[in-house]
């Protein structure tokens, strides 16, 4: 497992000794300056050489690596959209899933009506209306085997799947993972959410004795969570993650091998990583709107950190 685990990794910083340019794809420049216009945001993920985000005008635009149609994102208006490795997942604004970038595993073939959507290594999930998750992709650590349940939220990691289950009478939700990295639970108590990274994953109790709990990997401190941090605003990275903090400051935690921790100095709305990214990016706050430009930190061998 440790092997496979670890190859996911290690092919994102693969693409350091790659001299071929980056399909990074073009921007018509404002017609008065010459510039390019500004790109405002509302929603970012992030894989591991590329990057996508949910423009103020609801449309994709995705940026980095393209070799594997990762930068072909549909047309139309989307509410959500989340990064696997080398494809990512989009849900329009009629509740469906689309998915564009890598299929070797059949990982870009989710398909139907969801309220959220999640990407891994070579794997994709969605959890419906009514609680139910899908997950179509590679299934060699059982990634795709879904508990019996009701959930109320889906995190992909490379080779495995968390999610946050509904509440069954008096029991209060709690938090479970299957696949490479498999768990009846993390942690005890109610779970208010869940983030994974590429072999480790943490969720946030409702409990001040144990507010979060981690399984998986640690060697890069992904489990030394900072006291004061909330991980309900928290997103996973391969080996990294990062949060919100109340004025929309930033702290990162875990491996800074390629600048995952070095946030730059901005006020941010909202964050996106990916759970084999070596790379986070958030949208700036301009103190007017819930949209905003991007800036990113960590991991830049194919222009992943600029749309």
């Amino acid at each position: 497992m440790r092997m496979m685990l670890i190859s996911l990794t290690l092919q994102a910083c693969s693409f350091v000794l790659v001299d071929e340019p980056c399909d990074t794809g073009s921007v018509a420049p404002d017609p008065d300056t010459g510039a390019p216009p500004e790109l405002r945001f509302k929603a970012v993920g992030t894989g591991a050489t590329h990057s996508c985000g949910i423009l103020d005008s609801d449309e994709l635009r995705c940026w980095g690596l393209g070799d594997e149609g990762q930068l072909d994102a549909p047309s139309g208006r989307f509410e959500q959209v989340a990064v696997g490795h080398a494809h990512a997942c989009a849900v329009d604004d009629g509740g469906e899933a689309q998915c564009w970038g890598r299929n070797d595993d059949g990982q870009s073939e989710l398909t139907g009506s969801f309220v959220e959507v999640t990407a891994g290594g070579a794997h994709s999930c969605g959890l419906s209306e009514d609680g139910q998750i899908v997950c179509v992709g590679s299934n060699d650590w059982g990634q795709l085997d879904v508990p019996e349940g009701q959930y109320q939220q889906v995190v992909a990691g490379a080779t495995h799947t968390c999610a946050v289950s509904e509440a069954v009478d008096d029991a209060g939700p709690s938090a479970i993972c299957w696949g490479a990295l498999q768990t009846d639970a993390i942690g005890r108590g109610r779970a208010l959410s869940v983030i994974s990274g590429t072999d480790w994953a943490c969720a946030a109790y409702d409990d001040s004795d144990s507010a979060v709990s981690c399984i998986g990997e640690s060697d890069f401190g992904q489990h030394d969570i900072p006291g004061d941090i909330d991980i309900s605003t928290a997103v996973a990275g391969a080996r990294h993650g990062c949060a919100l903090g109340a004025e929309g400051t930033v702290a990162c935690w875990g491996a800074d091998d390629a600048g995952q921790r070095r946030v730059p100095d901005e006020v941010f709305l909202t964050l996106g990583s990916g759970a084999t990214s070596l790379h986070t990016c958030g949208i700036v706050d301009d103190g007017e709107s819930d949209a905003g430009e991007v800036r990113c930190w960590g991991l830049d061998a194919e222009n992943q950190l600029s749309p």
